[in-house]
């Protein structure tokens, strides 16, 4: 093929190598201008940084003076810690603070009637006499009932009319609303400053108190009883009723194993069971015949879970009976069991109660 040939058909097909040259030159070109625009934008951004600075720490102060002003938490829910932080750090004009005047008469807010009205708090923002008391703690049942002031001066908007001021004060302390909502007020402080429990624990830890008092002076007259069955001596005498007397010049006469018990651990020390009995009345001493049966009833319900416990780990058991007469010619069926105790590895046998036989025919 001739030469000519060749150069028209290469006509139809460009460079590569010229292509890619040209392409690069261009993407440098393109890359230099970005680094330039690059540096433009920063340089611009500097500038512009510099000058909103000054600016946005402007907004800030303004911002964190804002939120020291009591206009600040109008109609806005805030938890307890929130408002503790608010009590503390809120705004109060300084006595020789210069307020603004306003009106044909030239009046002003005083900075006296916040020495009156302790809820009263000056907006510095808005020029305006506030509620701090119904601001941050609203009533439930809402505003302006038991009252004829609109709930809106102090409570929503400010009250800037200057004129019988203290008068339109006072109408407010006396609404229905405000007091309510004083009465939150005092109650958090006394709860959330001064550390006290709310009304219900406090109810709570009295009945805890009175709960362990109680079990503190049932506790020597349980272990009392507790001994004379351990031992197997009999709890009552002839003379066992009525109020112990602690003198050491009272009557001699014997009143029996568990009054004289009693009298004995009072002489050993007892002074919870000595000041039991002396400060109680004589209704609540716990020491009468049927409190003794009551606690000997629950003993032998404890005891007897407790054995029945055991039998039920067994693997076998056998109920064994006998028939005895008691010193009340009554018939009684003695009920025992016999029981591997797994616990101990050997065989047990328990007694477990004593049945009154109603009828001895087979």
């Amino acid at each position: 093929m001739s030469k000519e040939s060749k150069n028209n058909i290469l006509k139809y097909f460009s460079s590569t190598a010229s292509t890619s040259l040209q392409a690069f030159k261009k993407l440098k070109l393109d890359d230099n201008v970005i680094q330039n625009n690059e540096i433009s934008l920063k340089s611009t951004s500097s500038q512009i940084s510099a000058s909103e600075l000054l600016d946005n720490t402007k907004n800030l102060v303004s911002t964190f003076e804002a939120r020291k002003d009591i206009s600040y938490y109008i109609g806005k829910q805030w938890s307890a810690e929130e408002k503790i932080d608010i009590l503390k750090n809120i705004w109060v004009p300084d006595p020789n603070y210069k307020f603004p005047q306003s009106g044909n008469r030239n009046l002003r807010f005083q900075i006296n009637w916040t020495y009156e009205f302790c809820w009263l708090r000056y907006s510095k923002i808005q020029d305006g006499a506030f509620c701090l008391t119904c601001i941050l703690f609203p009533p439930s049942d809402g505003l302006g009932k038991g009252g004829h002031q609109n709930p809106g001066k102090l409570v929503i908007e400010k009250y800037n009319n200057w004129k019988k001021t203290k008068d339109l004060f006072m109408n407010h302390q006396n609404n229905h609303y405000h007091k309510l909502s004083q009465i939150k007020f005092d109650s958090f402080l006394v709860i959330r400053i001064k550390k006290v429990e709310p009304i219900d624990r406090q109810i709570n830890e009295t009945l805890k108190k009175e709960m362990n008092d109680n079990r503190d002076r049932l506790r020597p007259i349980i272990k009392t009883i507790l001994f004379c069955g351990n031992q197997g001596i009999s709890l009552r005498g002839h003379r066992d009723s009525g109020v112990i007397d602690l003198n050491e010049h009272a009557s001699t006469e014997n009143q029996g194993n568990f009054r004289e018990l009693i009298k004995f651990r009072i002489d050993s020390g007892d002074n919870v069971l000595k000041n039991n009995l002396e400060t109680t009345n004589k209704n609540s001493t716990y020491l009468s015949q049927s409190i003794q049966n009551e606690i000997i009833s629950i003993c032998n319900k404890l005891i007897l879970e407790h054995l029945v416990a055991n039998v039920n780990k067994s693997k076998s058991f056998t109920i064994l009976a006998d028939e005895t007469t008691d010193i009340s010619n009554k018939e009684q069926m003695i009920l025992c069991v016999r029981y591997v105790d797994l616990n101990a590895n050997k065989i047990r046998e328990d007694f477990l109660q004593f049945i009154e036989i109603q009828n001895m025919s087979g």
